[in-house]
């Protein structure tokens, strides 16, 4: 059985380069933010929407979807909002990782650390679980 992974990384606390590093290695093709507001990240370094821009001068793609974000006040309480709200758009997205295996996506946030003693520190976990869920067997999730 092929492996087939489900990457998600976070910019926090971290230099762009060190970033840019961490997506290059894993050779990842397409960035999708699931980020509420979408605003870029280190707002001292680059103006507000231009994250995507410098991504695609490395060759890696972004998708906003914003649609992920997390609504809700406790992080605990989002994989119930998100299979009631969004349970259309990852079976759209299943679709679309499924129609391009070729393409490494990674999902993106701004928490750096995807759990943090021992607990999930970030919603993209749900989303990555989520979609591993539906993607099947042989799927798996990588935290850059």
């Amino acid at each position: 059985m092929d492996r087939k992974i489900l990457y998600d990384i976070g910019y926090g606390n971290q230099q762009p380069d060190d970033f840019l590093k961490r997506l290059k290695d894993a050779g990842i093709a397409v960035v999708m933010d699931v980020r509420r507001r979408g605003s870029s990240a280190w707002r001292n370094e680059y103006k507000p929407g231009t994250l995507a821009r410098w991504l695609q001068t490395e060759r890696i793609y972004t998708y906003s979807a914003g649609e992920f974000g997390n609504n809700c006040d406790a992080l605990s309480d989002y994989p119930d909002w998100l299979a009631e709200h969004r349970g259309i758009e990852l079976g759209a997205l299943v679709h679309v990782i499924q129609s391009y295996p070729h393409l490494s996506l990674c999902l993106l946030c701004a928490e750096r650390h995807a759990y943090k003693d021992g607990e999930v520190n970030c919603h993209r976990v749900h989303v990555a679980d989520a979609l591993v869920k539906l993607l099947g067997e042989g799927w798996e999730v990588c935290h850059l």
